[in-house]
C-alpha cells in the first residue's frame, strides 16, 4: 500500500494571478508597458491582507483598483466634454463614454463569463483595466490635442451693417 503525500501548499491567490498573467500573455494588444502595469497590480493585491483567502479575492482586488480609475475616466470624459463649445460636440464626447463602457462591458464580460470560474473572473477584471488603461491614455491625447475653436464674440446684427463705421 503507498502512502500519499499531501499536495504542496499553493494558494488560490497565486493560481488566480498565474491564471490572470497567462490570459495577459495572450492578449494581442498587451504591450510591456501594460503587463507590467497588471503585474504591479497583482503583486499589491497579493500583499494586501484583505485579499489573501482566495483566487477570487484577487478579482475582487482589481475591481476595486478598477472602480478607482473608472472614476478618474468618468472626471476626464465630463471635463473633456466640458470644453467643447457647441453641444453637439458636448454630447459626441459624452456619447463616446458611454460607447465604450458598453464595448468594455461586452468585450470583457465574454472573457468573465466564459467559462465563468475563478479564473475567467479575474482574467475578465484584468481585461476591464486593461481597457481602462487604454481609455485613460486615449482621453488624454484628446486633453493634449484637442483645441476646441470657442470664439469668445458674437455677430450683433445691428452692429453689422454696411456703411461708415460710428461710436454709436
Amino acid at each position: 500500500m503507498l502512502a500519499s503525500r499531501p499536495a504542496p501548499p499553493f494558494p488560490l491567490a497565486r493560481l488566480a494571478a498565474l491564471a490572470a498573467l497567462a490570459a495577459l500573455a495572450t492578449w494581442p494588444l498587451a504591450p510591456a508597458a501594460a503587463q507590467q502595469e497588471i503585474d504591479a497590480d497583482l503583486a499589491a493585491c497579493e500583499n494586501d491582507p484583505r485579499f489573501r483567502v482566495g483566487g477570487a479575492a484577487i478579482g475582487e482586488c482589481l475591481e476595486m483598483r478598477r472602480a478607482v480609475l473608472d472614476r478618474q475616466i468618468g472626471d476626464l470624459a465630463e471635463s473633456q466634454a466640458r470644453r467643447f463649445c457647441a453641444s453637439s460636440d458636448q454630447a459626441d464626447v459624452r456619447a463616446a463614454q458611454q460607447d465604450w463602457l458598453s464595448y468594455r462591458a461586452a468585450h470583457c464580460g465574454l472573457i468573465t463569463r466564459s467559462p465563468g470560474n475563478t479564473v475567467s473572473y479575474v482574467s475578465g477584471t484584468v481585461c476591464n483595466l486593461i481597457l481602462a488603461r487604454q481609455r485613460m491614455a486615449g482621453l488624454q491625447l484628446m486633453q493634449l490635442y484637442a483645441r476646441p475653436l470657442c470664439p469668445a464674440f458674437e455677430l450683433v446684427n445691428e452692429a453689422s451693417r454696411p456703411g461708415e463705421q460710428t461710436d454709436e
